[in-house]
């Protein structure tokens, strides 16, 4: 893409040009000799005794000095310069009684008068817009307006997928490969009825296919992750100014690890957002995802205020902090929240509510015998059909709904396991039965053998119902 500096520039000359005549100060003080500025030489009478102006004189405000226009710009001899052509132009310590000869003196010189005739040329065909600098920036523009419109495509792919959660990248980058993402997938789908899309893509295709890589082309791994940080940031300033302008703020961290094994820490702020005078809501807001991989509470506390400090939100306003009941958080000595607390003593702590009763739900169920034998033969029966195709087939003949397993923490996750096996427990005991005339192994008849006992006990309908 073109740098908008070269689209600057131009303006600017073609700008330039087309000044017909440059306006000379009437207020430019006196030398040091105290003479007054002549303004009668910026004028000039031919032999036929009419008088016109020299409209190649200019004025610079800035170095408060005289220059020629077309010299200064034209004049490409080191030889021939000349004081109104050099970097500092003809100023106040020259003396401006010494202009009644250098003027026309200036005016007289060839190079100078080669200089204006091309300057004219040039300034009439700006006038006109039919100079090559006039056709080259409209090239320009019009090359500026198409790079915007590809921008702004490849832009809304990308916020698509984001919005839904969907996998930018695929095996490979290359451009009408079945498995190279949905994004490029996507991109060449609007090609087919973008003539400005397709165009694009075509060369990038072309150059694929001749192994010659291209200066620019925007379809690359990098430059979506470029584009999701680019739009990550644009949301995430105005809650940081919502944030500051409450004053008062709540932190909210967890930490989990994603299908890539790495530790994904997340901070939550929650704040009062003030809607007017009399008015406002409690907003809850999530603000970036970290990786981080220490698990100490004093490691995490400090990656908690560095945060802070990088975000410029002041952690001596921060009136609360939640989290769930590991011990690394929750500690009372060397724990994030007591670190915390030394910090900033009004940062109250609060544990998550439904973090402890799922805990409780946890130990009471573990210290039931019933219970533990249960869910463990639950699991098990998951197990046992979800580890070969030909068993989940048996299992779908029977069963109009799919077993799930036991979630660990979750009890709420629970009900969608215990709920299938309640509600057709007939049904699981005939698949149970068609699995006895496969070749299983010694471990799976095993778990077999002790399931079809469990289930056809009164201690597993009771537990079912309840």
């Amino acid at each position: 893409m073109l740098d908008s500096s070269v689209l600057e520039i131009a303006a600017i000359i073609t700008h330039f040009l087309k000044i017909t005549c440059f306006e000379i100060p009437n207020n430019i003080v006196k030398d040091s000799n105290h003479h007054a500025f002549p303004y009668r030489f910026l004028n000039k009478t031919l032999a036929n005794g009419e008088t016109c102006k020299r409209d190649w004189l200019c004025w610079s405000v800035e170095k408060q000095s005289l220059y020629c226009a077309p010299c200064f710009l034209l004049n490409k001899n080191a030889a021939n310069v000349s004081f109104f052509s050099s970097s500092a132009g003809w100023g106040i310590s020259r003396g401006w009684r010494r202009l009644k000869d250098r003027i026309p003196s200036h005016e007289s010189s060839i190079y100078h008068k080669e200089n204006y005739v091309v300057w004219k040329s040039a300034s009439r065909a700006a006038l006109c817009e039919t100079s090559v600098d006039n056709l080259l920036l409209s090239e320009l523009k019009t090359e500026t307006e198409n790079w915007k419109k590809l921008f702004q495509r490849i832009l809304d792919v990308i916020i698509f997928l984001s919005e839904r959660g969907l996998a930018h990248f695929g095996s490979n980058q290359r451009i009408g490969d079945r498995v190279n993402g949905n994004f490029l997938g996507i991109i060449e789908l609007l090609s087919k009825y973008d003539p400005l899309l397709a165009e694009h893509v075509k060369h990038v295709r072309e150059s694929q296919q001749c192994k010659q890589r291209m200066q620019a082309h925007y379809f690359s791994t990098r430059i979506q992750n470029e584009f999701i940080d680019i739009c990550g940031s644009y949301v995430q300033t105005p809650i940081l100014h919502e944030i500051v302008k409450a004053k008062y703020f709540s932190i909210i961290v967890n930490a989990t690890p994603d299908c890539s094994y790495k530790e994904q820490t997340t901070l939550v702020i929650r704040y009062a957002k003030i809607l007017d005078n009399s008015n406002f809501s409690v907003e809850e807001r999530f603000i970036l995802f970290e990786n981080f991989s220490k698990k100490t509470g004093r490691e995490i506390a400090a990656r908690t205020l560095e945060i802070s400090k990088t975000l410029k939100l002041d952690f001596e306003t921060c009136i609360g902090q939640a989290y769930d009941n590991g011990a690394n958080m929750t500690g009372k000595y060397n724990r994030v929240q007591a670190v915390l607390i030394q910090q900033n003593p009004n940062c109250m702590f609060s544990s998550c509510g439904n973090h402890s009763l799922n805990l409780v739900g946890v130990d009471c169920a573990e210290s039931c015998k019933e219970a533990v034998t249960y869910f463990g033969t639950i699991q098990q029966m998951y197990n046992l059909f979800s580890s070969s195709p030909q068993r989940w087939a048996i299992l779908k003949q029977h069963l109009p709904v799919s077993l799930h397993g036991m979630s660990k923490t979750r009890w709420s996750a629970r009900i969608d396991g215990v709920k299938q096996d309640a509600q057709h427990l007939n049904s699981v005991r005939s698949a149970l039965n068609e699995l006895e005339v496969l070749h299983l192994t010694a471990q799976a008849k095993m778990e077999l053998n002790a399931i079809q006992k469990y289930i056809s006990e009164f201690d597993c309908i009771l537990m079912s119902s309840i």
